[in-house]
């Protein structure tokens, strides 16, 4: 499953979106992520108003993830501290960008 939102809801941000993948835990390590990934690339070249694609990846261990989206051409642009609180614990933002 994969989602496409706006990145920043202001106007000067308007050609930048954010994207998010999910896989259920039981087909994970199959690559089923990169195809999605590949796929979602795909289709948002087509729609000329998206220039930028932006990752937000939850955590700094998250090597499958950081690994996919470097593999399809983003490249790491920053990580914000403590960003996030999931499982009970504080987690970096890790963001990557893919121009399109």
């Amino acid at each position: 499953m994969a989602f496409v939102n706006k990145f920043r809801e202001k106007s000067g941000y308007r050609f930048s979106y954010e994207h998010s993948i999910y896989v259920d835990p039981d087909y994970i390590n199959n690559g089923y992520g990169n195809k999605i990934l590949k796929e979602l690339i795909k289709i948002c070249k087509k729609i000329t108003k998206i220039k930028n694609l932006i990752a937000v990846i939850g955590g700094k261990n998250n090597f499958a993830s950081i690994k996919i989206h470097k593999n399809n051409g983003f490249q790491y642009i920053g990580t914000i501290k403590k960003a996030g609180f999931k499982n009970n614990k504080w987690v970096d933002s890790i963001y990557m960008q893919k121009r399109l």
